[in-house]
């Protein structure tokens, strides 16, 4: 079954410029998406127009084969839940556990099972111990993780984020695309993945790359992330990795492109060892 679909969706700003032009894209139950992008590809635009938090000028969004529509966007946000950017900017309460608390609190969930939620939304990110903690007090990457937490204690069948972890170093980024990988697995969600980090991509099912409001490109991430050209084109690197390996190639060690650290060091190896 298809999660999520867009059929022909466009939508501009007040600027008339379009922000989405025509794009046609679906997620079957399951998958993990990464849409990538340079800024102003039209990427988070079409993230927030998933649940209603923007609406199409022309086409249809759908989920699970519902067409969205300002009737039903209560509903429909129930099954698709958004991380962004910011963590910040999504905290509701100052206590972590509160904060989890907020949106099952606000849907009706009854007590003893909304505590049974966010006993397994902090069990899920991690954050167990730090369940009467401050956020204010939290690093970046907890916060986010507390975020997700917080999405997670909503039970939603699609989880998007949106540049979830652009504001955070490189550890912190590790940290939250294991806690998507881990809540996948155990929640068995859905997840479209808005980032411009090739390495994130390369986790994913399926990759995708919106240029200038369309979708420029999209197949299996080592097919897509291997033609620096083609990248190029759209103002996207090659990940690090093939890049160094290319580079070490050129230099004269037979090595294949890399995808992964631990690839990068078995090429290395095999290369000295033949």
């Amino acid at each position: 079954m298809k999660a999520l679909e867009y059929k022909n969706v466009s939508f501009g700003y007040r600027d008339d410029s379009l922000a989405v032009k025509c794009v046609n894209l679906s997620v079957e139950e399951g998958e993990f998406v990464a849409v990538l992008g340079q800024n102003g590809s039209g990427k988070s635009t079409l993230a927030r127009l998933s649940n209603g938090l923007l609406w199409a000028d022309e086409g249809s969004v759908y989920v699970f084969d519902r067409l969205l529509t300002q009737k039903n966007e209560r509903e429909i946000r129930r099954d698709v839940g958004i991380v962004f950017q910011n963590p910040d900017s999504q905290a509701v309460a100052s206590i972590v556990e509160d904060d989890i608390a907020f949106g099952p609190e606000n849907v009706g969930i009854p007590r003893e099972e909304m505590r049974e939620r966010i006993d397994r939304a902090l069990k899920a990110v991690d954050m167990e111990k730090y369940r009467g903690a401050m956020l204010s007090r939290l690093s970046g990457g907890q916060k986010q993780r507390v975020a997700v937490a917080g999405i997670l204690a909503l039970r939603p069948r699609i989880m998007i984020f949106d540049e979830s972890t652009a504001m955070l170093d490189p550890r912190g980024r590790r940290e939250i695309m294991d806690v998507i990988l881990k809540s996948r697995e155990e929640f068995g969600v859905t997840v479209l993945m808005i980032t411009h980090f090739m390495e994130e991509a390369l986790l994913a099912d399926r990759a995708v790359i919106m240029h200038e409001g369309k979708i420029a490109a999209e197949g299996k991430p080592r097919e897509i992330l291997k033609d620096a050209d083609e990248l190029q084109k759209y103002r996207l690197a090659l990940p690090k990795t093939v890049e160094i390996s290319r580079k070490l190639r050129a230099g004269g060690l037979n090595v294949g492109d890399a995808f992964t650290a631990e690839e990068l060091t078995g090429e290395i190896l095999r290369a000295y060892r033949s």
